[in-house]
Formats: C-alpha cells, structure tokens, sequence
C-alpha cells in the first residue's frame, strides 16, 4: 500500500477520479476531523455533525470531476460542509418552531434556567460563528477545535503565518463584537 500522506490534494483528487479508492480515503482522513468540528460547532449535536459530514463527503466526491481549482479543495469542502450544516440549523428551527419554557416550570427546577443560559449561550457562540467569513471560521476551529499552533495551521491552509495570526485576531474581534450584540439583546 502506497503512503499518500505527503500528497498534495490535486493528487490526491487526480488519483481518486483515476478510481484509486486509497486516494480517496486519504482525502477524507485529511478533512474530516476539521469538518467534523465545523459542522459540531453550527448544530451542536454530534450524531447531526457526523450526518453532515457524511453527507457532504458524498456531494464533494459526487462532484469532483466538476471541480476546476482542485488546489482548493479543502476549502470548497468546507463551505459544503458549512452550507450543509447551515441549511440544517434552518430546517430544525422550521421543524421545532419557538420552544417556550414557563417560568413556574424553570421555578421548580432550579438546574433547568442554568442549563438553559448555558445552552442559549453555546448556541449564541454557534451563531456566531456561523456568521464569520469562511477564512475566519477555519483559523478559529483550526486553533481552537484542533489545537493546531500557528506553523501547523500556516502549512494546513497553504498561507503565511501572518497571515494566519492576522485573520485569527480579526477573527476574534469580530466574534467579540457579535457576542456582545447578543447580549445586549440584539443580532447582527
């Protein structure tokens, strides 16, 4: 068995298209921790990110050969993944609707409303970053979901590691600035 790690994705995809099944599962070990912890952080449940992920290794394989930069197929994945996850967080909300909890009910449960805040506030981190640009959503799952360092990240997204300390700090300020908009009561 031949030892793929090293090649490059457009290899890797080249190879695959050419039927070669060990391409293919290298291309998915590369990707899936990291859409994994993308779709993870927009829905919030495991089973759903592990269904998304699937699903969307599906539709990018399906549409390989339609592929025109395959240099950057990692990041075309993920904005699948991130479409497929976004697109799931909008059809459970249509299926659930709004969920109201009475007070007296919370009153008699005094753990219900601190599990609740905890949730809202998960779930205001996840829309949050739902909202950030591709490019920010990556440095920040990259160092904080995978715990990659500066240098690892740099080499993973092909850019320099400035570049990657720059969009990690504008990443954060943005995020802070949407948190502190949810807390203060509005979106956006």
């Amino acid at each position: 068995m031949t030892d793929l790690s090293g090649s490059s994705d457009q290899d890797l995809i080249a190879r695959g298209l050419a039927g070669d099944h060990s391409a293919s599962s290298q291309l998915v070990s590369r990707y899936d921790r990291l859409a994994f912890n993308l779709a993870l952080q927009i829905v919030g449940h495991r089973e759903d990110a592990l269904d998304i992920v699937q699903t969307s290794f599906t539709k990018a394989f399906s549409h390989l050969p339609t592929l025109t930069d395959r240099e950057r197929f990692g990041s075309w994945f993920l904005r699948i993944v991130r479409n497929a996850a976004l697109d799931w967080v909008a059809a459970r909300a249509h299926r659930q609707g709004h969920l109201s909890l009475e007070t007296d009910q919370l009153a008699d449960h005094p753990g219900a409303l601190l599990a609740m805040e905890q949730r809202e506030e998960r779930d205001q981190v996840r829309q949050a970053v739902a909202t950030l640009s591709e490019e920010h959503q990556q440095v920040l799952l990259l160092r904080y979901a995978e715990g990659l360092d500066y240098s690892t990240m740099s080499k993973r997204l092909g850019i320099k590691v400035t570049t990657v300390r720059s969009r990690l700090y504008e990443a954060r300020l943005v995020l802070k600035t949407r948190l502190d908009r949810y807390q203060q009561g509005g979106r956006r």
